[in-house]
Formats: structure tokens, sequence, C-alpha cells
């Protein structure tokens, strides 16, 4: 009978390996980003600030499998030019997306969520 003890070895490896993959930024091991990284502070101050004139958002996503950060003009009255700009878990910007690479932006930037947002008064 031949013995299953090396394909068991080879398995727990691979799936060993695999599993490593499945980690994201550690950095943001966070439920609440906005009241525990610090530096979101800045970009929740430019989300209330436009209030009086369009309502933003601060979103948080996935961009090639790492966390990311973003504020993005949501005011369904608005007619802005598209422009976001990626920050990761420790606040570096890593990526900027134009008013051509719109339909590139909603493809590569999955699990968008709003993760602070204001609405304006006017």
């Amino acid at each position: 009978m031949k013995s299953f003890r090396p394909y068991v070895v080879l398995l727990s490896v691979l799936l060993s390996h695999s599993g490593c993959e499945d980690i994201i930024d550690p950095n943001c091991n966070t439920m609440d980003p906005v009241n525990e990284l610090e530096w979101i502070t800045e970009l929740t101050r430019q989300v209330d600030e436009s209030c009086n004139s369009v309502q933003m958002s601060l979103f948080q996503a996935t961009y090639k499998r790492h966390t990311v950060f973003y504020i993005q003009v949501t005011d369904p009255l608005a007619q802005v030019v598209f422009y976001v700009e990626l920050y990761d878990c420790d606040g570096v910007s890593i990526k900027k997306f134009g008013q051509n690479e719109q339909d590139s932006f909603y493809d590569k930037v999955t699990d968008r969520d709003t993760i602070y947002s204001c609405v304006s008064e006017l």
C-alpha cells in the first residue's frame, strides 16, 4: 500500500503558502479607520470643508489586493472632472486616476465603502 504522507505534506505546504496571499495590509487592521488612523483626519477635514459647496465622501476600498482610501465628489448635482487619488494605509499617495481613467478606476478599485461623508446644506 502506498503512503499518502508525502502528498499530505505537499498539500499542507501549498495551502499554507496560498493563505499568505490573503493577508492584506496589517497596518489597516482596524474596524474604525476614521478614528483609528491619525492621518485620515486631514481627509475628513477636506470632506467637511467641501460641504458648503458640494457633497464629498471618504471611501475605503481595495486596489491590487491592498486597502486604500480616497475622497470623491458624491453630489449628484455636481458636474466635475473625474479625479481620484488613492492613499495606502500609511497615508501615502499610491495612484491617481484622471479624467480619462474612470472606467479603469471602477474596474481596478473594488469593495468600495463610504466611511465618512457630509451633506451640503445648500
